[in-house]
């Protein structure tokens, strides 16, 4: 069997007329058809043209062109297409006159690509040939249109013959690109563009409005246009359009056959009238019922606009609505930063509070420490003191027995000296002296009685000096005496003061033992108080010691 397709000897590319969309030009659109190139490269040739006509800079880029308008005065042209059911398309005949000098000029084309307004252009050319032939214009073998629209209809006269087309009446092969997302325009005007072309094959993509670019939506298109490549090895296939395109063609013939023939016997007389008129009447309730449902279309679509102008309404509240909560938790997180700041802040603070608390009771543990080693020596000096107040009871003691020993002596005296008075029977004349040596008066008393000779009365004269003498002695004896008393009470009150003293230093001694205690009360309140209380009490207990050890 012969290789076919693509598989054969080198194959002439197809030459496809390429026409752009409205405010498009021949650079932008062939640089929109980079993809399709590729896909295509060895398949097709694209020959871009453009319009002649510039669109104002004002509306869009520079260098823009259009093949025809709507209107001079509106800018959204397609705004316009989508508010009206027929339009004028100013410029066209200038347009057709281009269009057939760059056929006959750069021609032959196996087939048209169109998109939007170019579509348009190319289902007018794809129809010329047969319906228009007036025209010149060259049968093409297939047309590939994209985004095209049949509203609104042309109202140039020129154009009349194009505005009466109806179902399959465009005898040309083609393939219709629909952009699910065409919101320039809407997908059921391009689908009502397809259903004046025989077999019209649809390819539906997830794009907009434009060509479609992705290798699995172009498949579909290959494999149309593979059926009319052009091959040099006699492929009997080469060239022929589709199966399924045969196919509808003949439907359309057999439909058309069926509508003359009841045409005409609606025209002619007898039986067969009255049939062919039942038959005109069902086409003619038909076409009202069609028209009918065309404006309930054009009322659904007018709708649809509502609802779309009512979602953009919604979107628009919900993203206000996403913004003010956007807007509420943008500040919400900022509060929540603040006070995450003032806690850290507050720990921070709370931090060094700590670490002052702890350097105080180091403060204060180092201030026990000095205490209880001030308490050391306290308790080492008190010692010392009992043992300096021991020794001086004892001196007090030896004192005291020695004035006792004196007192006694004086008192053994003070009674010989009693008893010399009473002997000799005068009472002093005279004060005696301080120290008074009694030996040596019992020695002069002895003396004079002995010198007196014969001397045996108490009433000599002889006598009289040694009576005063005695009673001097006796004198002075308890003069001394008392003043003995006196410096014995003396040395016992001290005594009894020191005694009071060592007591009440060792009251002290035992307070200060305690102090830890009190320190554990002054690391809870004020410890410059207690510092100041523990070296008055320091200071009162060594003014005290020196006191002591002075006396």
């Amino acid at each position: 069997a012969p290789q076919t397709g693509r598989c054969a000897a080198k194959m002439a590319p197809l030459r496809i007329l390429c026409l752009h969309d409205f405010a498009q030009s021949e650079a932008l659109f062939g640089n929109r058809l980079r993809a399709v190139r590729r896909v295509l490269r060895e398949l097709a040739d694209l020959k871009v043209t453009e319009g002649l006509h510039v669109v104002p800079k004002t509306e869009f880029t520079d260098d823009t062109k259009a093949w025809f308008y709507f209107s001079l005065t509106r800018k959204n042209e397609y705004a316009v297409a989508m508010e009206r059911s027929e339009a004028e398309y100013i410029y066209w005949e200038k347009t057709i006159e281009a269009l057939q000098a760059y056929i006959k000029a750069e021609g032959p084309f196996d087939g048209l690509l169109g998109l939007g307004q170019g579509a348009v252009v190319g289902a007018i050319l794809a129809a010329a040939h047969e319906h228009a032939p007036a025209l010149g214009i060259p049968a093409f073998r297939f047309a590939l249109l994209a985004g095209g629209f049949m509203s609104p209809q042309p109202a140039n006269e020129s154009l009349r013959w194009f505005c009466d087309l109806g179902y399959s009446d465009i005898n040309c092969p083609s393939v219709h690109m629909v952009g699910e997302a065409d919101e320039t325009v809407l997908p059921e005007k391009s689908v009502e563009l397809a259903k004046l072309f025989v077999g019209a094959q649809l390819i539906h993509h997830a794009g907009g409005h434009s060509v479609p670019a992705r290798r699995d939506d172009l498949q579909p298109l290959t494999d149309f246009l593979q059926h009319f490549a052009d091959t040099d090895n006699g492929n009997s296939t080469g060239g022929e359009p589709p199966k399924h395109f045969a196919e509808a063609r003949v439907r359309a013939l057999q439909e058309r056959e069926r509508t003359a023939s009841t045409v005409s016997a609606y025209k002619g007389e007898g039986p067969e009238k009255s049939q062919g008129e039942k038959l005109f009447d069902k086409l003619t309730a038909s076409q009202e019922r069609e028209v009918k449902l065309r404006a309930e279309k054009e009322e659904l679509l007018r709708h649809i606009d509502q609802l779309g102008g009512e979602i953009v309404g919604a979107k628009q509240a919900y993203a206000a609505a996403e913004e003010a909560s956007a807007r509420a938790l943008a500040a919400k997180q900022k509060e929540l930063d603040e006070a995450d700041r003032a806690w850290q802040r507050k720990v921070e603070g709370a931090e060094g509070e700590r670490a002052k608390v702890e350097r105080e009771l180091e403060r204060v543990r180092a201030s026990l420490v000095d205490v209880e080693g001030r308490i050391v020596n306290f308790e080492a000096q008190n010692d010392k003191l009992v043992t300096a107040i021991g020794e001086e009871r004892d001196r007090t003691a030896a004192v005291q027995g020695r004035a006792r020993h004196d007192v006694q002596a004086l008192e053994g005296q003070l009674q010989k000296a009693q008893e010399l008075a009473e002997l000799f029977g005068a009472p002093p004349q005279s004060p005696l002296p301080k120290a008074l040596d009694f030996s040596s008066v019992f020695a002069a008393t002895a003396t004079d009685g002995g010198g007196g000779g014969g001397g045996t009365g108490v009433g000599d004269d002889g006598d009289a000096p040694a009576v005063q003498v005695t009673a001097a002695a006796t004198d002075a004896a308890r003069q001394q005496l008392e003043a003995l008393k006196a410096e014995v009470a003396a040395l016992a009150k001290e005594r009894d003061d020191a005694l009071a003293l060592a007591e009440k230093l060792t009251r002290d001694f035992s307070s200060a033992v305690t102090l830890d205690e009190a320190a554990a009360v002054a690391a809870g309140g004020d410890a410059k108080k207690y510092a100041q209380h523990v070296k008055w009490l320091t200071d009162e207990f060594i003014s005290t010691l020196r006191s002591v050890t002075a006396r």
